[in-house]
């Protein structure tokens, strides 16, 4: 994996972007995880290599939203995932609170106030599609890469669960989350707590 900060303070932003992913345990899994379906197994694919884009504009691939990657195809030589950089003195994305899709049959909960943990939630979000579709290639899946439209709750349970517990372990690790929801973080890697339903 390779990674262009860019210059300057969006820099910055990214390199505590990637200090985020990596200072919790589903990052630290995915990043793992990933380099043995890329370069691992016992197959003949040859290992594909991830390039990771911090941009200060919308993304090039994506039509909104802050990240996105390309190509959306398993065993790709080159994937690569782009990351908008988001400065908190600029950008209204820098919120105590949110929900993704905004959907409440599959939201996951957003609970950050740093730029750096958006971003880092971002490129947890894209690295996880290219897992995904390299992990479970030629296995039926309704969403290829992970979920289909995310307003509409097309999620594979799976790529949903692990957004969900990185989102909740990541607020937890910036200790920001707010106290009405803090009962339902757990302190053993932010899952959900025993007893709480979606």
């Amino acid at each position: 994996m390779t990674v262009d900060l860019g210059e300057g303070r969006p820099a910055e932003l990214a390199r505590r972007a990637m200090g985020r992913l990596f200072g919790t345990a589903h990052g630290v899994w995915l990043v793992t995880e990933l380099c043995t379906v890329l370069h691992g197994g016992d197959d003949d694919r040859r290992p594909s290599h991830v390039k990771v884009h911090f941009v200060e504009t919308r993304p090039p691939c994506a039509a909104e939203g802050v990240g996105c990657f390309t190509p959306a195809a398993p065993s790709a030589e080159t994937y690569h995932v782009y990351v908008r950089t988001q400065d908190s003195a600029a950008d209204p994305g820098n919120l105590v609170y949110g929900e993704y899709p905004g959907n409440p049959g599959c939201t996951v909960l957003i609970l950050y106030r740093q730029p750096d943990s958006w971003m880092a939630d971002s490129l947890y979000h894209e690295l996880l599609h290219v897992w995904f579709l390299n992990a479970h290639q030629g296995k039926p899946r309704p969403y290829p890469t992970g979920h289909g439209d995310a307003g509409q709750c097309e999620f594979d349970e799976e790529f949903h669960t692990l957004l969900d517990a990185f989102s909740r372990e990541l607020a937890a690790e910036e200790g920001r989350a707010p106290e009405r929801l803090m009962p339902f973080l757990d302190t053993a890697g932010a899952r959900l707590a025993p007893g709480r339903q979606r």
